[in-house]
């Protein structure tokens, strides 16, 4: 995940320009990390970012299921021919 700077912070938004990684120091919010985009000058809560991450992060993880899936069935297919 090269995109990133640690977990769920992005280093480019999805437009394409980098974000800059900001803590939040208002009552409200303190210590919250947000992240801009300089294009878009919005601030984004790092969970909207680490949303996006986790769903990334659940397709990987079925695309694995389906190849740990494919080597057991391979194992036991090799296993039953030197059985015989």
């Amino acid at each position: 995940m090269g995109m990133e700077l640690g977990p769920g912070i992005l280093r480019r938004c999805p437009c394409g320009e980098l974000a800059v990684v900001l803590t939040s120091k208002t009552k409200k919010n303190p210590g919250r990390r947000l992240y801009r985009c300089g294009e878009l000058g919005a601030l984004s809560i790092k969970h909207s970012v680490m949303a996006n991450e986790l769903i990334e992060i659940k397709e990987q993880l079925e695309d694995m299921k389906k190849h740990i899936t494919e080597i057991v069935e391979v194992v036991a297919a090799l296993s039953k021919k030197i059985r015989k």
